[in-house]
Protein backbone atom coordinates (compact mmCIF):
# COMPACT_ATOMS: atom_id res chain seq x y z
CA UNK A 1 0.00 0.00 0.00
CA UNK A 2 2.65 2.25 0.85
CA UNK A 3 3.88 2.63 -3.06
CA UNK A 4 0.53 3.37 -4.00
CA UNK A 5 0.33 7.18 -5.38
CA UNK A 6 -2.24 8.41 -3.35
CA UNK A 7 -3.86 12.16 -2.58
CA UNK A 8 -5.02 14.01 0.60
CA UNK A 9 -7.72 16.08 0.63
CA UNK A 10 -8.61 19.03 3.95
CA UNK A 11 -12.23 20.37 4.90
CA UNK A 12 -15.14 18.64 6.48
CA UNK A 13 -16.28 15.05 5.95
CA UNK A 14 -18.07 16.74 2.16
CA UNK A 15 -14.83 16.49 0.95
CA UNK A 16 -14.48 13.03 -0.27
CA UNK A 17 -17.28 13.61 -3.00
CA UNK A 18 -13.97 15.75 -4.36
CA UNK A 19 -11.90 12.97 -4.86
CA UNK A 20 -10.35 12.09 -8.16
CA UNK A 21 -12.40 9.31 -10.35
CA UNK A 22 -9.38 7.23 -10.20
CA UNK A 23 -8.96 7.53 -6.43
CA UNK A 24 -10.45 5.62 -3.89
CA UNK A 25 -10.92 6.36 -0.18
CA UNK A 26 -8.90 4.28 1.89
CA UNK A 27 -10.24 2.27 4.64
CA UNK A 28 -9.26 2.71 8.37
CA UNK A 29 -6.91 -1.05 8.18
CA UNK A 30 -5.13 0.42 5.27
CA UNK A 31 -4.40 3.74 6.70
CA UNK A 32 -3.12 2.64 9.65
CA UNK A 33 -0.97 -0.29 8.38
CA UNK A 34 0.54 2.47 6.06
CA UNK A 35 1.24 4.38 8.90
CA UNK A 36 2.49 2.01 11.51
CA UNK A 37 5.97 1.71 10.03
CA UNK A 38 9.25 3.88 9.43
CA UNK A 39 10.33 5.05 6.57
CA UNK A 40 14.07 6.24 6.20
CA UNK A 41 13.33 8.64 4.00
CA UNK A 42 11.19 10.88 5.41
CA UNK A 43 11.63 14.90 4.66
CA UNK A 44 10.92 17.29 7.23
CA UNK A 45 6.72 17.87 7.84
CA UNK A 46 5.89 21.21 5.53
CA UNK A 47 2.89 23.37 7.10
CA UNK A 48 0.69 23.50 4.56
CA UNK A 49 1.36 27.02 3.17
CA UNK A 50 4.60 25.65 2.10
CA UNK A 51 3.30 23.14 -0.47
CA UNK A 52 3.61 24.26 -3.70
CA UNK A 53 0.18 23.05 -4.75
CA UNK A 54 -2.15 23.95 -2.28
CA UNK A 55 -5.28 25.95 -3.27
CA UNK A 56 -8.64 26.17 -1.94
CA UNK A 57 -10.09 23.50 -1.20
CA UNK A 58 -7.03 21.94 0.17
CA UNK A 59 -5.75 19.77 -2.22
CA UNK A 60 -2.34 18.24 -2.30
CA UNK A 61 -1.03 16.41 -5.45
CA UNK A 62 1.10 13.34 -4.47
CA UNK A 63 1.43 12.39 -8.51
CA UNK A 64 3.31 15.34 -9.63
CA UNK A 65 5.29 16.26 -5.93
CA UNK A 66 7.11 14.19 -3.33
CA UNK A 67 4.93 12.37 -1.60
CA UNK A 68 3.45 13.52 2.24
CA UNK A 69 5.85 12.51 4.79
CA UNK A 70 5.72 9.86 7.12
CA UNK A 71 5.56 12.21 10.03
CA UNK A 72 2.52 14.31 8.32
CA UNK A 73 0.53 10.87 7.57
CA UNK A 74 1.33 9.85 11.37
CA UNK A 75 0.40 13.16 13.16
CA UNK A 76 -2.79 14.31 10.78
CA UNK A 77 -6.39 13.40 11.93
CA UNK A 78 -8.09 11.39 8.53
CA UNK A 79 -11.41 11.17 8.27
CA UNK A 80 -12.38 7.29 7.53
CA UNK A 81 -15.26 6.29 5.08
CA UNK A 82 -17.02 3.75 7.81
CA UNK A 83 -19.99 4.41 9.55
CA UNK A 84 -20.76 3.63 13.19
CA UNK A 85 -24.74 2.93 13.74
CA UNK A 86 -25.93 2.52 17.33
CA UNK A 87 -29.09 0.90 18.20
CA UNK A 88 -31.04 -0.93 20.87
CA UNK A 89 -31.07 -4.67 20.89
CA UNK A 90 -33.58 -7.04 21.41
CA UNK A 91 -32.02 -8.14 24.60
CA UNK A 92 -31.56 -4.86 26.06
CA UNK A 93 -28.09 -4.23 24.99
CA UNK A 94 -26.73 -1.36 22.78
CA UNK A 95 -25.07 -2.52 19.49
CA UNK A 96 -22.80 -1.31 17.44
CA UNK A 97 -22.52 -1.17 13.64
CA UNK A 98 -19.31 -0.78 11.33
CA UNK A 99 -20.15 -0.24 8.05
CA UNK A 100 -17.97 0.13 5.20
CA UNK A 101 -18.25 3.23 2.79
CA UNK A 102 -20.76 1.47 0.44
CA UNK A 103 -23.17 1.13 3.35
CA UNK A 104 -22.55 4.64 5.17
CA UNK A 105 -25.56 6.47 5.35
CA UNK A 106 -23.67 9.42 6.30
CA UNK A 107 -21.81 9.69 3.05
CA UNK A 108 -24.56 8.46 0.99
CA UNK A 109 -27.08 11.82 2.70
CA UNK A 110 -23.77 13.89 3.02
CA UNK A 111 -25.60 17.19 2.59
CA UNK A 112 -28.14 15.92 5.29
CA UNK A 113 -25.63 15.25 7.42
CA UNK A 114 -23.52 18.43 7.26
CA UNK A 115 -26.70 20.35 7.99
CA UNK A 116 -27.67 17.67 11.05
CA UNK A 117 -24.18 16.32 12.33
CA UNK A 118 -22.89 20.54 12.67
CA UNK A 119 -21.70 21.88 16.47
CA UNK A 120 -20.14 24.67 16.86
CA UNK A 121 -19.65 26.84 20.55
CA UNK A 122 -22.60 28.40 20.09
CA UNK A 123 -24.67 26.00 18.15
CA UNK A 124 -25.76 22.19 17.90
CA UNK A 125 -28.21 20.86 15.74
CA UNK A 126 -28.55 17.47 16.95
CA UNK A 127 -27.97 14.03 16.14
CA UNK A 128 -28.20 12.12 12.88
CA UNK A 129 -31.08 9.39 11.96
CA UNK A 130 -31.81 8.61 8.39
CA UNK A 131 -34.21 6.59 7.18
CA UNK A 132 -35.05 3.64 9.38
CA UNK A 133 -35.22 1.01 7.06
CA UNK A 134 -32.07 2.13 5.26
CA UNK A 135 -30.44 1.78 8.84
CA UNK A 136 -31.73 -1.64 9.27
CA UNK A 137 -30.22 -2.19 6.08
CA UNK A 138 -26.90 -1.60 6.65
CA UNK A 139 -26.90 -2.93 10.06
CA UNK A 140 -27.37 -6.39 8.65
CA UNK A 141 -25.39 -6.21 5.25
CA UNK A 142 -22.90 -9.02 5.03
CA UNK A 143 -19.84 -5.92 5.08
CA UNK A 144 -20.84 -4.60 8.07
CA UNK A 145 -19.39 -5.88 11.55
CA UNK A 146 -21.57 -6.24 14.58
CA UNK A 147 -20.46 -5.21 18.40
CA UNK A 148 -22.25 -5.37 21.59
CA UNK A 149 -21.07 -2.06 23.60
CA UNK A 150 -21.70 -4.48 26.83
CA UNK A 151 -19.13 -6.19 26.27
CA UNK A 152 -16.18 -4.00 25.64
CA UNK A 153 -15.39 -3.15 28.83
CA UNK A 154 -15.39 1.02 28.74
CA UNK A 155 -14.53 3.40 30.87
CA UNK A 156 -16.27 6.45 31.11
CA UNK A 157 -14.35 9.54 29.03
CA UNK A 158 -16.97 12.17 29.23
CA UNK A 159 -20.99 12.50 29.57
CA UNK A 160 -20.71 11.13 26.00
CA UNK A 161 -17.78 9.58 25.19
CA UNK A 162 -16.66 6.15 26.58
CA UNK A 163 -13.42 4.44 25.65
CA UNK A 164 -10.97 1.57 26.07
CA UNK A 165 -7.02 1.04 25.80
CA UNK A 166 -5.96 -1.22 22.66
CA UNK A 167 -3.43 -3.93 24.20
CA UNK A 168 -2.07 -7.09 23.20
CA UNK A 169 -4.02 -9.23 26.25
CA UNK A 170 -7.29 -7.14 25.60
CA UNK A 171 -11.04 -9.02 25.79
CA UNK A 172 -11.90 -11.14 22.74
CA UNK A 173 -14.78 -8.45 22.24
CA UNK A 174 -12.12 -5.87 22.66
CA UNK A 175 -9.96 -7.25 20.26
CA UNK A 176 -12.42 -7.66 17.56
CA UNK A 177 -13.12 -4.29 17.64
CA UNK A 178 -9.27 -3.62 17.42
CA UNK A 179 -8.91 -5.30 14.42
CA UNK A 180 -11.97 -3.96 12.82
CA UNK A 181 -10.49 -0.28 13.07
CA UNK A 182 -6.85 -1.57 11.86
CA UNK A 183 -5.63 -1.83 15.24
CA UNK A 184 -3.83 -5.44 14.18
CA UNK A 185 -1.47 -6.84 16.40
CA UNK A 186 1.40 -5.90 14.17
CA UNK A 187 0.47 -2.72 13.97
CA UNK A 188 -0.03 -2.51 18.17
CA UNK A 189 3.15 -3.74 18.33
CA UNK A 190 4.50 -0.67 16.19
CA UNK A 191 2.62 1.89 18.38
CA UNK A 192 2.98 0.99 21.85
CA UNK A 193 6.63 -0.82 21.67
CA UNK A 194 8.26 1.68 18.39
CA UNK A 195 6.30 4.84 19.51
CA UNK A 196 5.42 4.34 22.75
CA UNK A 197 1.67 5.28 22.26
CA UNK A 198 -1.24 3.95 23.73
CA UNK A 199 -4.34 4.05 21.37
CA UNK A 200 -7.57 4.14 22.63
CA UNK A 201 -10.83 3.94 20.69
CA UNK A 202 -13.84 5.87 21.68
CA UNK A 203 -17.40 5.20 21.65
CA UNK A 204 -20.46 7.00 23.00
CA UNK A 205 -21.31 6.63 26.71
CA UNK A 206 -23.90 3.71 26.78
CA UNK A 207 -25.98 5.84 29.30
CA UNK A 208 -25.39 8.49 26.90
CA UNK A 209 -27.01 6.33 24.06
CA UNK A 210 -29.23 4.61 26.36
CA UNK A 211 -30.72 8.20 27.30
CA UNK A 212 -30.98 9.68 22.98
CA UNK A 213 -32.25 6.16 21.88
CA UNK A 214 -34.89 5.56 24.66
CA UNK A 215 -38.27 5.25 23.29
CA UNK A 216 -37.07 4.69 19.44
CA UNK A 217 -35.65 1.75 17.92
CA UNK A 218 -34.48 4.24 15.05
CA UNK A 219 -30.40 4.05 15.21
CA UNK A 220 -28.57 6.79 15.26
CA UNK A 221 -25.33 6.93 13.34
CA UNK A 222 -21.50 8.74 13.82
CA UNK A 223 -18.51 9.45 11.49
CA UNK A 224 -15.58 8.07 11.73
CA UNK A 225 -12.06 9.61 12.73
CA UNK A 226 -8.33 8.52 13.24
CA UNK A 227 -6.54 10.64 15.34
CA UNK A 228 -2.92 11.32 14.78
CA UNK A 229 -0.18 10.36 16.64
CA UNK A 230 1.24 13.52 17.38
CA UNK A 231 0.94 14.18 21.41
CA UNK A 232 0.65 17.86 21.35
CA UNK A 233 -2.85 17.65 19.39
CA UNK A 234 -3.66 14.55 22.42
CA UNK A 235 -4.80 12.32 19.89
CA UNK A 236 -2.53 9.88 21.08
CA UNK A 237 -2.97 7.36 18.08
CA UNK A 238 -6.93 7.34 18.66
CA UNK A 239 -9.74 5.57 16.57
CA UNK A 240 -13.07 7.64 17.03
CA UNK A 241 -16.31 6.19 16.26
CA UNK A 242 -18.62 8.64 17.83
CA UNK A 243 -18.04 11.78 15.68
CA UNK A 244 -20.86 13.74 15.64
CA UNK A 245 -19.66 17.06 14.33
CA UNK A 246 -18.29 16.50 10.19
CA UNK A 247 -18.28 20.50 10.03
CA UNK A 248 -14.55 20.31 11.46
CA UNK A 249 -11.26 19.88 8.97
CA UNK A 250 -9.95 16.78 8.88
CA UNK A 251 -7.98 14.72 5.99
CA UNK A 252 -9.31 12.39 3.61
CA UNK A 253 -6.56 10.36 1.64
CA UNK A 254 -7.62 8.44 -1.59
CA UNK A 255 -4.93 5.79 -3.40
CA UNK A 256 -4.45 5.61 -6.84
CA UNK A 257 -6.33 2.82 -8.52
CA UNK A 258 -3.85 1.41 -11.22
Amino acid sequence: MSNLENVTMQGDLGVFRQLPKAYRWQSAAELQTERCQDSPTSPTNLPWKDYPDVNFPWHISERSHQQLSRASLQDNPFWLPHGNVYYPREDGKLGWSFTDQAHNLILKYINDALHDMYESESQSRGLFRPDAKESWEAINHNTSQGFVLDDLELKAGTEKSSYFEVTPDGSPAQRQVAQAVGFTPQNLTYLRQRRNLHPRIYVPNPEYLAKILSGTKDPIWFASLLGGFNRSFKNDCRFYALISSVNDWHNVRGVFQK
